[in-house]
């Protein structure tokens, strides 16, 4: 396994994405002090997903996120990605490559990828132990980890060797399903407690499930009782229901018919009430035409007075005219002694037509 490529972004000091190409043999990275040497190697132990802040030199997680400049702001993402050509076809899935990237934001989510596809922490423990290049393969050795070597204790020193030789994972894996079977055996102690604890349960529970699967018919019982009950009353409400159906059709045809009479009802108060007006025009005319014929009856009973009154007149002076006509003439008959009773008819006669004439009523 060698690595042939690193690239970084965002992390400590390196704000922009920087990518470092290895080829084979020794590689070699200079510079002057605080030119980013350090950070290299950092980078390889964060990606590599070391957890402790102090492998990394900051004092929190979030401290490796490139924090800015006077020209350039804070960055709110890092990332770091290994890549490593898999010579001896140690790596899983049988790929030429493995890519190991860790990203880790602002607001504190962190992600792993292994082959650019989302993994555990744990995963990477694994993978990188398969490797060789566990976190306590010694793979990366910083300052001053030369002297810890040489003035390590024999216990250390074999833990170094057991490691380099690859034991170490299998020390890990031996621990962890240590652990695994320390959990079971809790578990299985506490289910064998629970057990004892239901089986002390289980008779009074079983009265219980009895008492409860008697109720349960009484129950079910009950409901189809309750379920007849609900049938009856809807079939006595179905007919209710078609009952008052029928009685509101019979209701709604005798409004139809009450409407159709009403209807004619009000076309013959219509017609009534044209008729009435007619008739009280009529009778308005008819009043009209009884005052002018009451006010010409009064004038001709004034003038029917007036004339009686005329006529009387008129005969008092026809009277008097025809006296003193008759007087004379009637002297000289006397007189003369012939005829008298001739004279006296004709002289009558032409009085009346005189009367008669002076007595005739004027035309209009």
């Amino acid at each position: 396994m060698r690595l042939t490529r690193i690239r970084i972004k965002g992390f400590k000091s390196f704000a922009d994405e920087t990518e470092l190409v290895f080829d084979r043999g020794v590689g070699v990275i200079v510079g002057p002090n605080g030119s980013g040497k350090s950070n290299i190697a950092e980078s390889l132990r964060w990606a590599m997903a070391s957890q402790a802040p102090s492998e990394v030199r900051v004092a929190s997680g979030l401290d490796v996120l490139f924090s800015g400049s006077e020209g350039r702001a804070a960055a709110g993402l890092a990332e770091v990605e290994l890549v490593l050509e898999d010579e001896g076809g140690v790596a899983p899935g049988g790929r030429p490559e493995l890519s190991i990237m860790r990203r880790l934001s602002r607001d504190g989510e962190s992600a792993y990828l292994l082959n650019r596809l989302p993994v555990r922490r744990l995963d990477v423990h694994e993978v990188l132990a398969d490797v060789g290049l566990g976190r306590d393969s010694h793979a990366i050795i910083g300052q001053n980890q030369v002297d810890q070597v040489l003035l390590a204790s024999p216990s250390a020193r074999r833990g170094l060797i057991e490691e380099v030789a690859g034991l170490g994972k299998f020390k890990r894996r031996r621990v962890r399903a240590q652990q695994k079977l320390n959990r079971v055996e809790r578990q299985l102690v506490e289910a064998r407690a629970r057990q004892a604890e239901i089986q002390g349960r289980l008779r009074p529970l079983a009265l219980q499930a009895s008492a409860a699967e008697r109720a349960a018919l009484l129950e079910a019982e009950l409901l189809e009782l309750r379920l007849e009950l609900v049938l009856s009353a809807t079939a006595e409400a179905r007919r209710d229901r078609q009952a008052r159906q029928a009685d509101m059709r019979e209701a709604k045809e005798a409004q139809a018919a009450l409407d159709t009479q009403a209807a004619a009802i009000v076309a013959r108060r219509q017609a009534a009430e044209t008729a009435l007006g007619a008739l009280v025009t009529e009778q308005e005319a008819a009043s009209r035409l009884v005052q002018r014929l009451d006010a010409a009856v009064e004038r001709l009973r004034d003038r029917a007075v007036a004339l009686g009154e005329r006529r009387e007149e008129i005969a008092a002076d026809a009277r008097a005219q025809a006296a003193q006509l008759l007087e004379p003439r009637l002297r000289r008959a006397v007189e003369r002694g012939d005829g008298l009773d001739q004279a006296l008819v004709r002289l009558r006669e032409r009085g009346i037509a005189l009367i008669a004439d002076q007595i005739r009523p004027e035309p209009g």
